[in-house]
């Protein structure tokens, strides 16, 4: 770094110094330390207090196709709707996961309401696996709970487990005192008999204070779900992303297995409902056509008894064949009217309003069948929800209102589907009665046996159909599959995922900085006073030659100050005088250590040279009488107002000190030109050193004397006022070809 610069400038000073703003900054960088430190302690403080939290993660996929699984890929319009119906029911899903119901079901499975944590040197640690002692209380007493039970558990002098139970009952609080010398042990409280189960020796090894608390299963659950996540990856797939957060790592990955359990067992009750349904219809329709083929079989046998006929006869073998087949599919429509009758007594039975309707019925109308399905998906929604809801929940009444309209829904369409039947058994009976003509020739023998046996062929593949039905049921309820599957099993990174100790302490020290410049910007727009040399030179521009001395170790004392005398000397020879006024705004800007350094500069060239040092009294004894300084005798000035120098040989000095009142009279006297005009002329340089301006403004008028003004400013001490002082001198023309020194040393 140069020890000495000289600024010319000729343009304004740019806005965007680097440089400058840094070293600004850096003359308070222990404050700024000291607010960063600060903002870093209590950052480090709030990352060991706050509790870790570890994130568990799984996917699963959801695969029922009445539920929305990705079934079809096609871009057709009727496989753009069902994706969109798909996702729909998809995010259906994804809602069910998250249902406080559904994670009140896991936490009473894993007994969450149970809550276990032992006291660290900052934070609480939770407890899940390895614990010691483990308390629980029955679900009764569960879910009468309304204010958590809290218990401390450690060992106490008797080598016993001391039991501090504290609870609040009937909105009184209760409290407990007891020790526990042997498990199971049983304490009874008036919230409920609580069970400690255990190991004394394990405890013993545990060392620690063990800090139990019980709450209810559904403030507990609602805890859980603000802490549980469920996205689906896109519109087009059944895939869910699981995300639980927990102070516990191994609670967490529990919480997330249990969970898809949970929500399989739920779906499976769904399912296994209807299946029930339609098991229980085709039980009693097979009863009823078990009897009714009983009754054909015994009146065959009996016809053929009182006839006497044991063989079938060929006679008429195709018009018989011609009739049983058109027959049979007139028989095949009544049987679908009656199946369709069957059906519709059997909903409106008063037991079976709101029930699933069975769907595996034989009924070949698809869309009867289809609305039946979407009747019992209402149905089956309903009946989930009503197990954890009220009747007045809107959503609710809203499926409530579906059912009815899909009951409605499923009376027209059975309506709908007798009348067709009957149509096609009107037309097929005709065709058949056509042929049944030609057989009216035949023996009634025959007809009437033909008759029984095409009855008996129809029973018999009635009774056939309801045994296949029957059998598909009963292997649909043995074979029901998971409806959630689980892709990524749960896993959590060892490490936890909060508080994020590196961010918080980076975000610390950005408020630090932050709060640091504010405080720096606000501390010098407030001061009265220059803060550095930056703020210095922005502020007086390019109006003035700048000398900055800084500290440079590879220079002597001479060098620094010889460097400076040089550059003066420079603006005197421009100017053809000796003469240079040291002045500065405050007293403590090292105004008479420049004026001295750079008269001992001079002296040391061998230049004889005056020093004229005008200092305010500091008390009556160093007073002197002004008169005596303003003798206008030579005698008085070479002889009696000056002394040489001890130290240096063309070195003298002129001492002038005088009150305030004296020394505005002394600049202001007009005797004074003669007398700084003799000196001029004895001497080769004349140095006046001054008194600050801001304790004797009138000193300015001695710049009339001067052939350089040096003006002397001190980073951090000189005022702001001291420029507008600078430019008022300029614009009066009261300091001659005035030179800015920034003592940045002393």
């Amino acid at each position: 770094m140069k020890d000495i610069e000289t600024d010319y400038l000729d343009e304004k000073p740019s806005r965007l110094d680097l440089r400058g703003w840094l070293l600004k900054y850096w003359s308070y960088k222990v404050p700024i330390a000291i607010i960063c430190g600060t903002c870093l302690l209590i950052a480090a403080i709030y990352a060991l207090v706050t509790p870790s939290t570890y994130k568990a993660k799984a996917t699963i996929t959801i695969n029922d196709s009445q539920r929305g699984g990705a079934k079809n890929s096609g871009l057709s319009q009727d496989n753009i709707f069902s994706t969109a119906n798909d996702w729909i029911n998809t995010e259906n899903e994804i809602e069910k996961l998250k249902s406080p119901s559904l994670v009140e079901k896991v936490v009473m499975r894993m007994k969450l309401y149970t809550v276990y944590t032992t006291g660290g040197s900052f934070r609480n640690k939770l407890l899940y696996e390895d614990i010691p002692v483990t308390v629980d209380i029955n679900e009764t007493s569960l879910e009468e709970l309304t204010t958590p039970i809290t218990m401390d558990l450690e060992v106490n002098s008797t080598n016993n487990i001391g039991v501090s139970i504290k609870a609040n009952y009937q909105g009184e609080p209760w409290e407990k005192e007891t020790a526990i010398n042997k498990f199971p042990q049983i304490i009874n409280t008036p919230m409920g008999d609580l069970e400690f189960l255990g190991n004394m020796d394990a405890f013993r090894r545990f060392g620690e204070k063990l800090h139990i608390s019980i709450v209810n299963p559904s403030d507990k659950a609602r805890e859980c779900v603000t802490q549980l996540t469920a996205m689906n990856t896109s519109r087009s797939t059944s895939i869910v992303n699981l995300e639980f957060n927990s102070r516990n790592r191994a609670l967490g990955l529990e919480f997330l297995s249990e969970l898809v359990r949970c929500y399989n067992i739920e779906s499976n009750a769904d399912k296994n409902r209807i299946a029930m349904r339609t098991s229980d219809f085709l039980k009693d329709r097979l009863d009823i056509i078990s009897k009714e083929l009983n009754a054909t079989d015994t009146r065959l046998q009996d016809y053929k008894r009182g006839a006497g006929v044991t063989n079938m006869y060929d006679d008429t073998k195709t018009s018989l064949e011609e009739e049983a087949r058109y027959g049979k599919e007139a028989l095949d429509a009544e049987t679908q009217m009656q199946r369709i009758n069957s059906l519709s007594d059997y909903i409106h039975k008063p037991e079976n309003i709101g029930s699933p309707i069975p769907g595996a019925t034989g009924l070949t109308d698809p869309n009867l069948a289809g609305t039946i399905n979407s009747y019992n998906q209402l149905v089956a929604e309903y009946q989930r929800l009503a197990t954890s809801s009220s009747e007045n929940n809107p959503v609710l009444k809203n499926l409530k209102n579906q059912m009815e309209a899909g009951f409605k829904g499923v009376e027209i369409a059975l309506k709908n589907a007798y009348d067709q039947a009957a149509i096609a058994r009107n037309k097929l009976s005709g065709k058949a009665g056509q042929y049944n003509q030609r057989i009216s020739k035949t023996p009634v023998d025959e007809r009437i046996m033909t008759s029984i046996t095409r009855q008996q062929d129809t029973k018999s593949s009635i009774y056939l159909d309801l045994l296949q039905k029957m059998e598909a049921t009963a292997m649909a309820l043995d074979a029901i599959t998971e409806d959630a599957k689980i892709i990524n099993k749960p896993y959590a990174a060892q490490w936890p995922t909060s508080p994020k100790k590196k961010v918080i302490l980076g975000v610390a020290l950005l408020i630090g900085l932050f709060l640091s410049l504010l405080w720096v910007y606000f501390k010098e727009q407030l001061s009265k006073k220059i803060a550095d040399t930056h703020t210095m030179r922005n502020m007086l521009g390019n109006a003035f030659p700048i000398v900055s001395m800084r500290t440079d170790r590879k220079l002597s004392e001479n060098q620094k100050f010889g460097n400076m005398r040089t550059i003066v000397r420079s603006i005197l020879n421009r100017t053809q005088g000796n003469t240079v006024l040291v002045t500065s705004y405050n007293q403590e800007d090292g105004k008479s250590l420049v004026a001295t350094a750079l008269a001992e500069n001079y002296a040391k060239t061998g230049s004889k040279t005056l020093l004229m040092a005008v200092r305010n009294a500091a008390s009556e004894e160093e007073r002197r009488n002004i008169a005596f300084y303003l003798e206008p005798s030579d005698k008085h000035l070479a002889e009696d107002l000056t002394w040489q120098s001890e130290r240096m040989d063309n070195l003298w000095t002129l001492p002038i000190t005088l009150s305030t009142d004296d020394l505005v009279a002394f600049v202001c006297d007009k005797r004074l030109d003669s007398v700084v005009k003799q000196l001029k002329e004895k001497f080769e340089y004349v140095i006046i050193d001054t008194v600050a301006m801001k304790d004797v403004p009138d000193e300015m008028t001695l710049g009339k004397y001067a052939d350089v003004a040096v003006m002397v400013m001190k980073p951090g001490n000189t005022d702001k006022r001291a420029v507008e002082v600078l430019y008022n001198a300029k614009e009066n023309n009261l300091l001659p070809h005035t030179l800015v020194v920034i003592n940045e040393r002393y």
